[in-house]
């Protein structure tokens, strides 16, 4: 068997092997909790991936789950009751089957060993392991080590495809057990694709988008020439025969490509509409593929607190984006381990308050139109307002004065500001001030939000709102001075005439009326450092109205506002500290428009437009790529613009020329030597003769000799790269400096 084809099984396998361990671990907290015919799904799964496991050579895991079987067999045939003791091996034993099939094939392993004896000196009817003489110690079990602050235990990335089950309820340290069916439903054809296969297939869906609205403006640009042609026509002198039947013949040349076009635009508007369709589909995943990872780890969790917690899980059969599915990963974590560790009471504290001693935290999931709401929530004690705003002011976050006006809800979303920590002594588990931002900010990198509900005495919710997919999204793109910019367009509640709502102004700032109650208004242009929007609109300005988790806000300063399909990218490294900037949409001319957050727009509001802006659409470099292959001067423009980079293309030198004089701005030239019109050494020479500041050229060409590189050095390039040496990395290590 070749290389390559044996690395593509073992990948494989430990896919498979994970989502079998996934599935064991929940079968086990189930039949603990008196589901007992999990029993015999985990001794399916476990007779099945030993026989997976040996066979691709992971002996030492085969035998591992051969013991796990034997140590299951005498439980499932008296039906006897789960010991702690078993369970706790069982659940270390998965735990480490899925370190020996993560690393290089081994026919055994001393750890392995030692925790196949304890296990079947659990079955073993005296006690002793199976086959070992009388008397004989069993070897010591490996060293269990407590989970890293912010981790959860359990297996790994919930990057698996199979199907999860509608309702789950698990509970930790009760001794009575509930009777509930599994109703466990596993796919029976699976095909595993790749995320970056699939994040290609977007990025196409993008590409074909942006060509289509190319094609749309094309459309109507002819459009307009036809109908000048027209009105030529109508003016021309009759007795100008000639005149006239070429203009009719124009006509008619004009009329029919715009058919075509508009027949051309539908067609491709349908087929992007169906390919977007499938790419979804296959982004897909079930939210059980995550949930499921959470009842090992509440029940340890809560055993370690010493606390006793009940887990429902609702939702998990619905299907998301898996790419949400990863950035919901770290949030649900800290929600997940906030909740035992500050929401839930002890035993004793909730007997005393006249509650059951066994808390109940919930997780539920539920489509809200295009957006997936899921709720963490506790019958805790609840958030106490008065501790939040003493802790607030310790720490800084709000001054005292700030802290005694502030409305409860405003309050609450201070949990979510970094250093943030009610707890003052520090554990394994918090008090270390990290954990909510991390939900608001993973949230917001897909254009979600968090909310909060609290209740003394009761519980509390956390609510986390993600859009299903973000193959492609709905935006608002809109102008700000010179900039483009744009807003997630289910976070946008309207846009109106600013005329209709005055400014007024209030102790935290200037507000306007929407809907019978005052919202801040934030000035877009000055909190950006934009030109203003007046002389662009002749006065007539309009406001956004912006929605948050934290509430809204009126944002004026923009203009030329238009709702789009677009397929958002990474800041890249340039913007990507930018605490207002998200992501950033490519526009059908090559250059980016910067998506704003609409929680830090909102917070920016709050506190009277004072925020830590970094580049704003005027500071975003400017590169002109000029190659006359399409192909070169595609994938060059492609590496640019991932590093956050406005890229104006051009086909030769000439065009390059004067793409530089209509953009002053421009601040790197990406040039090929052998071009039409005018090369790329003409062009360097032509940039040296200009006057003004000195742009950066650099040479991106297939001609590499010497003498080549000689020529360019001296008519003023400032690095030259061969095509054939090309990548990514190595384009933006070139040009980097230039762009400091």
């Amino acid at each position: 068997m070749s290389t390559d084809k044996r690395a593509k099984r073992l990948a494989a396998f430990r896919g498979v092997a994970e989502d079998r361990i996934v599935r064991m671990n929940l079968a086990w907290i189930q039949f603990e909790q008196g589901q007992a015919d999990e029993l015999a799904a985990l001794l399916r799964e476990a007779h099945t991936l030993k026989g997976e496991a040996s066979l691709m050579g992971f002996g030492a895991a085969g035998e591992l789950l051969h013991a796990v079987e034997d140590a299951l067999e005498p439980v499932a045939k008296e039906a006897a009751a789960p010991t702690e003791e078993l369970g706790d091996l069982l659940l270390e034993a998965l735990d480490l089957v899925l370190v020996l099939v993560g690393d290089e094939p081994a026919a055994s392993s001393p750890d392995a060993d030692a925790l196949a004896a304890q296990l079947r000196g659990l079955g073993s009817p005296h006690g002793a392991p199976s086959g070992a003489a009388s008397g004989a110690a069993a070897p010591a079990a490996p060293t269990k080590t407590s989970p890293a602050p912010g981790e959860l235990e359990g297996p790994g990335p919930a990057d698996r495809v199979q199907t999860g089950k509608q309702k789950v309820v698990t509970t930790t340290g009760q001794k009575d057990r509930e009777k509930k069916p599994s109703g466990r439903q596993v796919a029976a054809e699976q095909i595993r694709v790749t995320s970056d296969k699939l994040d290609r297939m977007r990025d196409a869906v993008g590409e074909l988008l942006l060509a289509r609205i190319r094609l749309s403006s094309s459309a109507t640009e002819l459009r307009k020439a036809r109908e000048l042609l027209e009105d030529y026509q109508r003016n021309l002198d009759p007795t100008n025969v000639e005149a006239s039947r070429l203009s009719t013949t124009m006509i008619e040349l004009l009329s029919g490509i715009e058919v075509r076009l508009a027949q051309d635009d539908f067609n491709l508007d349908r087929l992007i509409t169906e390919l977007e369709a499938t790419s979804r589909e296959l982004r897909m995943v079930p939210l059980g593929t995550l949930f499921e990872k959470y009842p090992r780890a509440v029940r340890q969790l809560g055993r370690d607190l010493g606390k006793k917690v009940k887990l429902e899980m609702d939702g998990q059969n619905l299907d998301v984006d898996r790419a949400v599915l990863t950035r919901l990963e770290e949030p649900l974590i800290h929600l997940v381990r906030n909740a035992i560790d500050h929401g839930l009471e002890s035993p004793k504290e909730r007997l005393a308050a006249g509650k059951p001693e066994t808390g109940v935290l919930r997780l539920a999931a539920d489509v809200q139109g295009r957006s997936l709401a899921i709720t963490v929530a506790d019958d805790g004690a609840g958030i106490d307002p008065a501790g939040v705003r003493r802790r607030a002011v310790e720490l800084g976050i709000v001054n005292q004065d700030e802290a005694e006006v502030m409305p409860e809800e405003e309050l609450l979303r201070l949990l979510f500001a970094s250093g943030m920590s009610t707890r003052r002594q520090v554990t394994t588990v918090s008090g270390r001030g990290i954990g909510l931002d991390v939900v608001q900010t993973q949230l917001e990198a897909v254009g979600g939000q968090v909310s909060v509900k609290t209740s003394r005495g009761s519980g509390t919710q956390f609510i986390l709102t993600v859009p299903i997919t973000v193959a492609i999204s709905s935006v608002l793109l809109m102008r700000i001075g010179t900039g483009r910019y744009a807003l997630a367009a289910h976070t946008v509640v309207t846009v109106v005439d600013a005329a209709d709502y005055p400014s007024v102004d209030t102790l935290h700032g200037p507000a306007v009326r929407f809907d019978g109650a005052l919202i801040p208004l934030l000035s877009l242009d000055q909190l950006l450092g934009e030109a203003s929007a007046e002389v662009a609109t002749g006065g007539k300005t309009r406001l956004v109205i912006l929605r948050s988790a934290g509430g809204k806000v009126a944002l004026s300063g923009t203009y030329d506002h238009i709702e789009r399909e677009a397929v958002m990218k990474s800041a890249g490294p340039i913007l990507e500290r930018d605490p207002v900037v998200r992501a950033v949409v490519p526009l059908e001319d090559g250059s980016l428009a910067l998506v704003l957050k609409a929680s830090e727009l909102l917070t920016a509001a709050l506190r009277g437009g004072a925020i830590d802006v970094g580049p704003t659409a005027q500071q975003v470099k400017t590169v002109v790529v000029a190659d006359d292959s399409p192909v070169i001067r595609d994938l060059v423009a492609e590496a640019l613009r991932s590093h956050g980079l406005r890229v104006i293309e051009a086909a030769d030198g000439m065009e390059a020329l004067q793409r530089v004089d209509e953009n002053p701005e421009v601040d790197l030239v990406v040039t090929d030597v052998e071009m039409p019109r005018l090369d790329g050494i003409g062009l360097i020479t032509g940039l040296r003769k200009r006057p003004g500041r000195r742009i950066p050229a650099v040479v991106v060409s297939m001609r590499g000799s010497d003498s080549d590189k000689a020529k360019a050095i001296a008519a003023g390039a400032d690095a030259y790269l061969v095509k054939t040496d090309f990548s990514h990395q190595g384009l933006w290590a070139m040009i980097a400096r230039f762009l400091e």
